[in-house]
């Protein structure tokens, strides 16, 4: 059996695009990690999508899939303070718009999350809930708001047991903010460094009230979305 990769997006560079399997008894699968090593492009800020075509292909007979990818942006700062509920209530800062004319400001949110003693650590067999403050959101009067994230990590000792969603306040779409409550897996060894993605959306009602549409001035803002990715490494204690 043949298998073959191929991108149309610039990228994505394969630096080996095929491989031969001589056999696969039936009811067994092949490991092919480290067979394709591939290196990708990335840009700052936000994840960026990209798509690998696989193709399988025995004889006469073959067949393709498309697997999509996001590819983590670059460079990925640190969070500039971090707050972990395991436990825990605190009373943070969080952004609020005002209307659809644009303007917001911060209201106080008192949070109690997560499952453990409640420190501020993440340790063995805790559920948690990590926010991150946002020197500055997408809007421009969300300054030093804080915000749930939605955490992605490749530990095995970690894993998301709830996709958190929240309404996006005066979001006309009625699409929801996704965060994450983890749990860290009790047979965690101490000391584990344990790296993490964080993702928040930052969203603003853009008002430029100046710009016109003809003789018609325009009367209502656009709601713009960002995507904010920081780094966060763990160490078990």
């Amino acid at each position: 059996m043949k298998v073959e990769l191929s991108s149309d997006y610039p990228t994505v560079e394969l630096k080996s695009a095929r491989t031969t399997i001589d056999e696969i008894p039936p009811g067994t699968t092949i490991d092919l990690t480290g067979r394709f090593p591939a290196f990708f492009t990335a840009a700052s800020g936000d994840f960026a999508p990209a798509r690998i075509q696989v193709r399988l292909s025995s004889g006469q007979t073959s067949a393709t899939e498309a697997v999509d990818l996001m590819i983590a942006p670059h460079p990925l700062p640190t969070p500039s303070a971090v707050e972990i509920l395991d436990g825990r209530t605190v009373t943070l800062p969080v952004f609020r718009q005002k209307g659809n004319q644009g303007g917001g400001a911060s209201l106080l949110r008192t949070i109690t999350e997560g499952k453990g003693n409640g420190n501020g650590l993440l340790e063995p067999g805790e559920e948690a809930t990590i926010w991150i403050r946002i020197p500055q959101g997408l809007d421009p009067f969300d300054k030093g708001n804080w915000y749930r994230a939605k955490i992605h990590s490749d530990s095995p000792w970690l894993s998301e047991i709830a996709r958190l969603e929240e309404q996006k306040q005066r979001e006309w779409t009625g699409a929801k903010e996704l965060s994450s409550l983890v749990k860290l897996s009790a047979a965690a060894p101490p000391g584990t460094p344990i790296s993490l993605l964080l993702s928040n959306e930052t969203w603003s009602f853009h008002f430029t009230p100046g710009v016109r549409y003809g003789v018609e001035p325009l009367y209502q803002a656009f709601q713009l979305h960002c995507r904010q990715v920081h780094r966060l490494d763990l160490k078990l204690p």
